[in-house]
């Protein structure tokens, strides 16, 4: 192991918070980053920035050149604000590019290395970035903004990057269009990024591969500064890599700019004001492809409010992908969530809500696929029948599109049931269209999952569905039957245009374990609304 390292750039324009004393080298430099020394043989002398302090420098801590992977010397004294290099430390000719680091005791930056960045440091770079952590999953790198305290700081002085009224201070910048590339394992406690300045487009780009994982914890992604110039912020590398990348209490800023989820498990989680707009907004905000899994909890997104021309989540070219918003903050906009709040195109990908809205509801959730999409109502339910956990009385709302047939139904989210005395039981389901016509089991129908061996946990199914034997899908052969009209329920149903007809859904069955039942709806008939009664019944 070679760290740790040290990163402070307190005073500007240089690494370490030092100054050369030779002025036409006096240039930025950040970890593994290039700089020009024109030193000979002579022992050099370094001097610290005004104010600066002499922070994590000490006696004995060495100086690496990268470029030629030797160590060129050690910190051999500190007087005052003057630090010597021991003689013939700095063996380059003048203008020469080396890479330097102050760390040790020698090498590189290796696997389990630990990287120490000052929270008020302010790095800007003029090319773009890469930065490769040698990381990975089983030995990690840890990069921690602190403050100058040690060295090594300790867990009394982590302090993330400072935030001003005026923003937040980038640690670890670039201007112009120059973009940020990070790879590797490794995890990353404070820091504050920015991509591009100006009016220009820089992309910040979360890569990884194979058994690689990062994540991030109280860190902030600025995507430029400048109102509609901004670039987007990726996650994985367009590719079926199945990597993981976990953002923890992280801000994201967007001008306007989309956040790409690029075949990684991605879990973004308990983040307030998460999101920030500088002015126009995308298109869309999470941009999903190549086999995506991602989870977002307890997240602030509601400064995104574009539902004219946006939507919440698209579905890429690729996948299929598969994302939970869960406890989410949204904006009014998306109040209550429709069919277009979502874009999805591809068979096999779905997108989940649940208890996400923009004011104080309990119980808000949709769903959607390829073939159609469900919410919940409160307007139209029936009378004694689901209540979310206000009381208020609510039902499911599912509503196919063209693409909905028997061969490939929606598949709403699914209702539960419990049996605690094994034997012989039926589930029923209460709904109603908006329609003169009962609906057939060919038009949908219900599939139970319940315990049916005694000795084992193993799950049997039966379907309400126009079917014979053991198949519980609809055959295209099968005309299927109009369910059993309901002359006993109430329903609130304004804004129907008929009287509409009550119909129940029943399935019988035995079980032979206590234990639990799951309900699914599954609808196929093309561009028909339902509605649901949210709970399974059973006798």
């Amino acid at each position: 192991m070679a760290g740790p390292w040290y990163v402070d750039n307190t005073a500007g324009g240089t690494f370490s918070g030092l100054s050369w004393t030779n002025a036409a080298q006096n240039t930025q430099q950040l970890l593994g980053q290039a700089c020009s020394l024109g030193f000979g043989t002579a022992t050099t002398i370094l001097t610290l920035a005004a104010n600066n302090g002499l922070g994590w420098v000490t006696t004995g801590m060495t100086v690496f050149d990268v470029t030629s992977a030797t160590t060129v010397g050690t910190v051999s004294s500190i007087a005052g604000t003057v630090l010597t290099l021991q003689a013939n430390a700095l063996h380059t000719s003048s203008g020469a590019a080396d890479v330097l680091a102050f760390g040790g005791p020698t090498g590189v930056v290796v696997a389990g290395d630990t990287i120490y960045i000052r929270n008020t440091s302010v790095e800007t770079y003029a090319t773009a970035l890469t930065f490769a952590f040698p990381g990975t999953q089983a030995n990690p790198n840890y990069i921690y903004s602190t403050t100058n305290a040690g060295p090594p700081p300790t867990s009394a002085n982590l302090s993330a990057g400072t935030h001003t009224t005026s923003g937040y201070l980038d640690q670890i910048n670039t201007s112009a269009g120059n973009g940020i590339i990070i790879t590797g394992s490794y995890y990353c406690y404070g820091v504050n990024f920015k991509a591009g300045s100006g009016a220009n487009s820089a992309g910040f780009s979360l890569q990884a591969s194979g058994a690689q994982s990062n994540l991030f914890d109280n860190c902030t992604f600025n995507m430029g500064d400048s109102a509609g110039a901004g670039g987007n912020l990726s996650f994985g590398a367009n590719a079926y890599e199945f990597v993981q990348c976990i953002l923890n209490n992280c801000r994201v800023g967007l001008c306007p700019g989309t956040l790409f989820l690029l075949g990684t498990d991605f879990t973004w989680k308990n983040s307030t004001a998460a999101l920030s707009f500088t002015g126009s907004q995308s298109t869309r905000l999470f941009y999903c492809n190549a086999g995506v899994n991602a989870f977002i909890e307890g997240v602030d997104l509601s400064a995104y409010s574009n539902n004219t021309t946006g939507v919440l989540i698209f579905d890429g070219s690729t996948g299929p992908n598969r994302v939970w918003l869960k406890d989410c903050k949204l904006n009014a906009a998306y109040a209550p969530l429709v069919a277009g709040s979502f874009s999805i195109t591809r068979s096999g990908s779905h997108f989940y809500v649940s208890r996400s809205d923009s004011s104080g509801t309990v119980n808000e959730f949709a769903c959607t696929d390829v073939s159609g999409f469900e919410v919940n109502t409160t307007s139209i339910n029936r009378v004694g029948g689901a209540a979310d956990f206000a009381g208020t009385g609510f039902s499911k709302k599912i509503a196919t599109n063209a693409n909905s047939n028997f061969s490939a139904p929606f598949v709403a989210l699914p209702l539960s049931a419990v049996s605690t005395n094994p034997g012989a039981h039926t589930i029923t389901i209460y709904g109603i269209i908006d329609s003169a016509s009962l609906p057939t089991n060919k038009d949908l129908w219900i599939e139970v999952e319940y315990p049916a061996d005694s000795g084992d946990p193993l799950g049997g199914f039966v379907s309400s569905a126009a079917s014979s034997g053991t198949s519980i899908m609809p055959s295209a052969i099968w005309a299927g039957s109009p369910y059993t009209s309901d002359g006993t329920s109430t329903w609130n149903k304004p804004g129907f245009g008929t009287a509409g007809s009550p119909f129940t859904m029943t399935a019988t069955f035995t079980t032979n374990l206590k234990g639990p039942i799951t309900v699914r709806v599954l609808a196929a008939t093309a561009s028909t609304t339902w509605y649901i009664d949210a709970q399974a019944y059973l006798s």
